[in-house]
């Protein structure tokens, strides 16, 4: 019932980079990461380096208010995604937003969501 006053936010992950967009209020931030987190074989070689990054891209586009209610992340891997992604590269996704504390974390593969889609719940009907 309260979920149509959380904020969607929307992260895609590349190399070295967080991509997120808050569905809600249009606000888009892209936090490139100053020490490298990506490696030849994963997206996320540095957990904790990806977190700084992640928490930094966050923060910059979720709303300041004071009441606000937990935000619905749904994440995407866009780099080294081929063949999709395996259970542990789901459970990195899944873990780099716990210190969030966001609502709900949905993990999407397939086509790039618009922000339309987010709003239209896409990454809930796969």
């Amino acid at each position: 019932m309260l979920n149509k006053y959380r904020e969607s936010i929307y992260i895609r992950v590349k190399k070295n980079s967080f991509h997120a967009l808050n569905c809600k209020t249009n606000c888009e931030h892209v936090e490139i990461s100053a020490t490298p987190f990506s490696t030849q074989r994963l997206a996320v070689g540095d957990f904790f380096v990806a977190i700084k990054t992640l928490s930094i891209a966050i923060s910059r586009v979720i709303s300041k208010s004071m009441f606000k209610l937990s935000p619905i992340i749904i994440m995407q891997q866009q780099y080294l995604c081929e063949g999709g992604l395996s259970g542990v590269e789901e459970r990195v996704l899944l873990e780099l937003t716990h210190n969030i504390r966001p609502y709900k974390v949905y993990v999407w593969q397939g086509a790039e969501l618009s922000k339309q889609d987010v709003l239209d719940q896409i990454y809930k009907k796969k």
